[in-house]
């Protein structure tokens, strides 16, 4: 049997840790070939087996110029060459093929109607958005198998594409489990010095985007320096991620709130192990997202976790998060000074994170699900 996985635009972030650990996991399948699209970085040779053979695609055809070339005209080149017996799609859009496809979906962005409720005030930003959902609402009538990765994500979808999604015969919600494959990868930070351990640092894992409303995080630092609180803000994005991350980074020097908010640049995500050692909890004032793995991350190495007061968060958290709202940070400074000054409380959610993992579903049933009636097609 053979299998294309389309995974080209996917380069980054939980995206980038879903499919690579997905794609180790194809090890265990030796009787099936797979051929695996990917950007061309580095971080795909970590998963290349005896049955997993990877397509390259160089960053030139990842620019916004070409990307409808490769998207339409290369990919579809590749799948005739191919001819595979099913297609496994990654990354914000299925592809344009007649041939069976599943399609897991992870772009929280595909079920907003209104930009900017969610911090997205640049036109140019909105219209490619937009356009992008145009494009999925036609897609997704190529694909057989529906994959979300919560229940909140697939109910929006119903909402906003309700024709399309109906006639999708088959549907499945899969929660991604421990990223066992960047857990065990031993990278080192670059920055890491920049981290001061007697402090009580709040780490803020991801890179920047609107929707994740790290801007309030600012805010947040305001109150800590306010109160000479012994808290410390650390952000991962740098002034690659576009004009608005270079603009808070810009910020943070301007009101002087280096002791506050620590921002050590992008880091592998090979380096998670690393980073969680050296830091006491984590903070994601996200206003949408589809999961997000380091609900689960956190969890695993037994950090408490600070989140928006948001179904997408209290779906995975459950009881294991403290929850604020995400567009008060004087609610933010409460929320995090109170859950400190209970030791047993954060322990209690801790421990309830614990076992939230231990319920989780191994990749090896995670890829049964998705390779699930492969012997119908």
């Amino acid at each position: 049997m053979k299998i294309l996985v389309n995974a080209f635009s996917v380069a980054y972030s939980g995206g980038l840790i879903l499919t690579l650990n997905i794609i180790n996991t194809f090890k265990l399948y030796s009787n099936i070939n797979f051929l695996v699209i990917a950007p061309d970085i580095d971080y795909y040779n970590k998963v290349i087996s005896k049955n997993v053979r990877i397509i390259r695609i160089p960053g030139l055809y990842l620019k916004k110029i070409f990307r409808i070339y490769t998207d339409i005209f290369l990919i579809k080149k590749i799948i005739k060459d191919y001819n595979p017996d099913l297609i496994l799609s990654l990354g914000n859009l299925p592809a344009l093929t007649k041939r069976y496809q599943v399609f897991l979906h992870d772009n929280p962005l595909a079920s907003v109607i209104k930009f900017d409720k969610i911090g997205y005030n640049g036109l140019i930003d909105i219209i490619i958005n937009k356009l992008r959902n145009k494009i999925l609402d036609k897609r997704l009538n190529n694909v057989n198998h529906l994959i979300t990765q919560t229940k909140v994500q697939l109910n929006k979808l119903q909402e906003v594409y309700p024709d399309q999604i109906q006639k999708i015969k088959r549907k499945s919600i899969i929660t991604p489990s421990t990223p066992d494959f960047q857990i065990n990868s031993k990278g080192e930070i670059h920055n890491i010095q920049l981290l001061d351990s007697s402090r009580i640092n709040l780490l803020c894992l991801s890179r920047y985007y609107p929707h994740k409303n790290i801007e309030i995080l600012l805010d947040l630092a305001v109150i800590f320096k306010k109160s000479k609180s012994p808290f410390n803000i650390i952000l991962t994005i740098s002034p690659e991620h576009g004009k608005r991350a270079g603009h808070l980074i810009r910020r943070i020097r301007k009101y002087k709130l280096s002791d506050y908010i620590t921002n050590i640049g992008e880091i592998s995500p090979f380096s998670l192990t690393k980073i969680m050692d050296c830091v006491d909890a984590i903070i994601l004032p996200s206003l949408i997202e589809s999961y997000s793995l380091i609900f689960i991350e956190a969890m695993f190495f037994h950090k408490p976790i600070f989140t928006s007061d948001l179904d997408f968060a209290r779906e995975v958290c459950k009881n294991a998060a403290f929850y604020f709202n995400p567009f008060n940070a004087e609610n933010i400074f409460n929320v995090i000074s109170s859950a400190f000054n209970k030791h047993d409380e954060m322990q209690k959610r801790i421990k309830y994170g614990t076992d939230i993992i231990k319920s989780l579903d191994s990749w090896d049933a995670i890829i049964n699900t998705i390779l699930k009636h492969r012997s119908t097609i």
